[in-house]
C-alpha cells in the first residue's frame, strides 16, 4: 500500500501548477513505471519537476513539493518511507521497541517519535541530495501521523502566536487511546478554538493511520 502526503510551497497558478505535475508524476511513476520504492519515486519526480520548468539562469523556480511517502506490507508490518521536508512521525507505547531513536514527545504511556526526511523540497534544487529510504518495523497498535505545517504555524489563543509542534506533539500523545474518529474530532476542535477569528494562513491536511 502506497499513500502520501504533500504540501506545494507555491500558491495561486504556480502552486496548482506545482499540484497538478507532481500528481501526474506519482501516478505515471507507481502505475506506469511500477516503482514502488519511496526514495526511487521521490528522485524520479524530482527530475521531472525539473524537467518541467525551464531553469536557464535568471529564470529559475522557487516553488517546490514537501511531501512523505509510504510503502507499507500488511502481511510483515514493513515500511518504507522516503521525505521531502516532510517528516513521519509515529506514536507507539513505552512498553514497546523504539521503532527509531529520534523521539519528539513522551509521557507516561506513550512516545512520540520522528523519521526525519531528506531537507530538500521536490522541484527546487538546494545541493540536489538523493532522496533516502528508511525501513521501519512496525507493530500492532502503532499510529503513523502526517501532517503539513498548516496546523502548527496557525495564529491564535490568548497572544495571537503560532500553535508551535512541541503542542501539537504533545496532544497526539494525550489522545493516543482515542479512537481516530475521535482524535479527528479533538484535533479539529482545537484548531478551531485555537484559530477562533484570526485569519487561516496556511491550508491544512492531517492524516492518521492506525495498525492492526
Amino acid at each position: 500500500i502506497l499513500f502520501a502526503m504533500a504540501d506545494c510551497t507555491g500558491h495561486g497558478v504556480p502552486g496548482a501548477f506545482m499540484s497538478i505535475i507532481g500528481t501526474y508524476g506519482l501516478n505515471n511513476l507507481v502505475n506506469e513505471s511500477n516503482l514502488t520504492n519511496p526514495g526511487e519515486i521521490l528522485n524520479e519526480m524530482n527530475t521531472l519537476f525539473k524537467n518541467s520548468f525551464d531553469q536557464s539562469e535568471g529564470s529559475e523556480i522557487f516553488d517546490g513539493m514537501d511531501i512523505c511517502l509510504c510503502l507499507y506490507n500488511p502481511l510483515t508490518k514493513e515500511l518504507n518511507y522516503a521525505g521531502a521536508n516532510l517528516p513521519l512521525h509515529i506514536l507507539r507505547k513505552n512498553s514497546k521497541p523504539q521503532p527509531t531513536a529520534h523521539i519528539v514527545h513522551t509521557n507516561n504511556q506513550f512516545s512520540l517519535y520522528q523519521v526525519k526526511p531528506t531537507k530538500q523540497p521536490i522541484g527546487y534544487i538546494f545541493e540536489n541530495s538523493n532522496y533516502v529510504t528508511h525501513g521501519i518495523q512496525l507493530m500492532e497498535g502503532d499510529i503513523l501521523y502526517l501532517f503539513t505545517d498548516g496546523f502548527a504555524d496557525q495564529f491564535g489563543g490568548l497572544y495571537r502566536k503560532k500553535f508551535r509542534y512541541q503542542e501539537l506533539r504533545k496532544l497526539l500523545c494525550e489522545i493516543a487511546t482515542k479512537p481516530l474518529s475521535e482524535q479527528h474530532t479533538i484535533l479539529h476542535d482545537t484548531f478551531k478554538t485555537w484559530k477562533s477569528d484570526n485569519i487561516q494562513v496556511d491550508d491544512m491536511s492531517f492524516m492518521g493511520v492506525k495498525i492492526s
